[in-house]
């Protein structure tokens, strides 16, 4: 089968899981979603997790995530301290 509907498929799963459970993580766009899968497939635990969903919010709110170099720029001059900005880039 094509692993592309797989995946698919798991988001959609997960999404409903969490609007289920979770009414404050609704705003999960399926970028964010897809990298939360794959960690929980490797194993993460929930508070990386969680950790991981929230630093990834607010870059995707003003950049996209999917082009690397944008996100980059983002951090870079995003006026904060730098150990928010160095949390940010773990995410």
């Amino acid at each position: 089968m094509n692993p592309q509907i797989e995946e698919d498929k798991e988001i959609t799963k997960a999404r409903s899981r969490v609007t289920s459970s979770t009414p404050a993580q609704l705003d999960c766009t399926p970028t964010i979603l897809s990298v939360l899968l794959s960690m929980k497939k490797e194993g993460y635990s929930e508070a990386t997790l969680r950790f991981v969903s929230k630093a990834l919010k607010f870059p995707n709110d003003n950049c996209d995530l999917n082009n690397p170099e944008n996100v980059k720029e983002f951090i870079a001059s995003y006026d904060s301290a730098s150990s928010y900005k160095r949390t940010l880039c773990y995410a």
